[in-house]
């Protein structure tokens, strides 16, 4: 069916014959279904390695208005809208402040159409709004777990650890002098690991356990901070134990070995 031909073109990501697509669905007298937006939408989002992220977003929201237009939305449009935050949190490292604007874009775009959010659209979001790293830079994303909780959305394990991700990244790029200039002060690398303990702190309070991917997480960003200011990594010797004491495994073997080079450096 036409339908099922403008899915296989999403997975392909095709974003020019998908849009193509539709408009033959509609030649043909046949109504796009929210299946076929949503196999539209994420051949656009699929595209931002190769388009750049700028205009993949451009076309995936040119779908979504088609699809609001056609009388798609509310919960049924939900899954468009994250394939296309899902594209920005897939750019390119040279797209990442880009990505992260083009991610609150579509947010925005998300809420004016009156589409509820789910918690893979607050996950994915943040992982797109984090891109960049900056000191500072995640507060906005922080700030949606307070937002999650109000629309009664409960945030994951998964949504927490996208936002340790995101710490231990800047953390690292930090130490080692690399992406933003705000990341190449002293301290930001601390800055970017205190805020990696506080959301760790708020994924106990919500009631969700830290799985091994948080603390190896944890952890790295613990030896990339401890690197960067040449001091013993503590924090990180203490989630050691409790990896241990909750798990009973330790790190693994790449993170050790940035605690071990992070004492190295002291």
């Amino acid at each position: 069916s036409l339908h099922a031909r403008t899915a296989r073109l999403g997975n392909r990501a095709a974003p020019a014959k998908a849009l193509r697509m539709l408009d033959r669905m509609r030649a043909a007298g046949v109504v796009p279904n929210a299946h076929a937006f949503g196999a539209a939408v994420d051949a656009c989002g699929s595209a931002a390695r190769t388009l750049g992220v700028s205009k993949a977003v451009e076309l995936g929201m040119l779908v979504l208005d088609m699809m609001h237009r056609d009388g798609v939305g509310g919960e049924a449009a939900v899954a468009p809208y994250n394939a296309l935050l899902k594209g920005c949190s897939n750019a390119a490292p040279a797209d990442r402040d880009v990505a992260a604007a083009r991610a609150w874009a579509v947010w925005e775009h998300m809420k004016a159409s009156g589409v509820p959010p789910n918690v893979v659209t607050y996950t994915t979001l943040v992982d797109a709004a984090a891109q960049d790293g900056r000191p500072g830079g995640l507060k906005r994303g922080l700030k949606l777990l307070d937002e999650m909780t109000t629309r009664g959305v409960a945030p994951s394990a998964v949504t927490f650890n996208v936002m340790i991700k995101a710490c231990a990244a800047g953390a690292r790029r930090a130490s080692e002098g690399q992406g933003h200039p705000s990341n190449r002060r002293q301290g930001a690398a601390q800055e970017l690991l205190e805020e990696a303990l506080w959301v760790l702190a708020r994924m106990r309070e919500a009631g969700v356990r830290p799985d091994l991917y948080s603390y190896n997480t944890l952890l790295s960003a613990c030896a990339a901070a401890a690197a960067d200011a040449r001091i013993p990594p503590r924090n990180g010797l203490r989630a050691v134990e409790q990896m241990r004491e909750t798990f009973g495994v330790s790190p693994s073997a790449a993170v050790f070995l940035e605690l071990v080079e992070a004492c190295d450096k002291a």
